[in-house]
């Protein structure tokens, strides 16, 4: 073969592998390309979550004050600060708008009605560092209302938390714990742009089982008791959403009988339905 024949041949060789060098290559950049967007999706889901902690402990710090237990405050705002700062480094920027699911209480004294509001984040009431709050509550004259899934549409401004979280951390030092309670009300406050129903009934329904299932695990079976109000009040919305009459039927009845059960503080009756919540869940959310 002679030397001009092999130069054409390996030319011809090599223009008909560049195609799939070229298709490789744009595969492997549109690879990347949907890992990255997969990570900001996952990133961005995370730091969700974390700000909705985050205002929880704020809601918890600011409930604290109110009934006057200021190591029990210091100690949300300082996980207020820790999820604060974790939210710094992960965004871009300082403000984070988004709808958080909140398990809303409302409590009356002096026939003042108040609220407070808990994060459920996965399904999860985020309800152990509660405990000694729910507890306390139970020696003052305070009397709960209701309970149940509200959603909230915030706008948080990472910079305008910290100065609020300082604030209150130093007015608790100088023992002005109104000036601190203020302070806490109005960083959730100013935060929350809008608080409605949630408009999915499948949503509605499964969250506030969720909400229900987990004061139950905790023992506090009155706010169990108006959460289930909730869910039975959403049971006609069921029916429209594709849900078997038959199953709706039988399940407004065990509510029924669970909501006695949690009026006598019969807690071996709120074990025995304990079990069957996550079957409520999954039947709602199967259509």
């Amino acid at each position: 073969m002679s030397k001009k024949a092999f130069i054409c041949g390996s030319t011809l060789a090599l223009f008909l592998m560049q195609p799939g060098t070229f298709l490789a290559a744009e595969r492997s950049e549109t690879d990347m390309a949907g890992e990255k967007l997969l990570q900001q999706q996952q990133l961005r889901q995370s730091s969700l979550a974390l700000a909705n902690k985050m205002m929880g402990h704020i809601s918890l710090a600011k409930f604290a004050m109110t009934i006057k237990m200021p190591r029990q405050t210091t100690h949300q705002i300082e996980k207020a600060q820790i999820l604060r700062a974790i939210l710094v480094s992960q965004l871009p920027e300082p403000r984070i708008e988004a709808d958080f699911n909140y398990g809303k209480i409302d409590y009356a004294k002096n026939v003042r009605v108040k609220e407070h509001y808990v994060p459920v984040v996965d399904d999860v009431l985020l309800i152990s560092d509660y405990e000694d709050i729910f507890d306390y509550l139970k020696t003052l004259n305070v009397q709960e209302t209701d309970a149940g899934v509200v959603q909230l549409k915030v706008a948080i401004n990472l910079d305008d938390t910290k100065d609020a979280l300082d604030s209150a951390l130093q007015s608790i030092e100088q023992e002005q714990y109104d000036k601190a309670q203020q302070t806490l009300a109005a960083a959730f406050s100013n935060a929350v742009i809008e608080e409605k129903e949630i408009s999915d009934p499948v949503l509605a329904i499964s969250e506030n089982l969720s909400l229900a299932k987990a004061f139950m695990n905790n023992g506090q079976y009155e706010k169990s008791r108006f959460t289930f109000r909730h869910v039975q009040a959403l049971m006609n919305d069921a029916l429209e959403i594709g849900i078997d009459e038959s199953v709706v039927k039988k399940y407004s009845g065990e509510l029924d009988a669970l909501q006695t059960a949690l009026r006598k503080k019969d807690p071996s009756m709120a074990r025995s339905i304990y079990d069957h919540i996550d079957e409520w869940i999954r039947v709602v959310r199967r259509p």
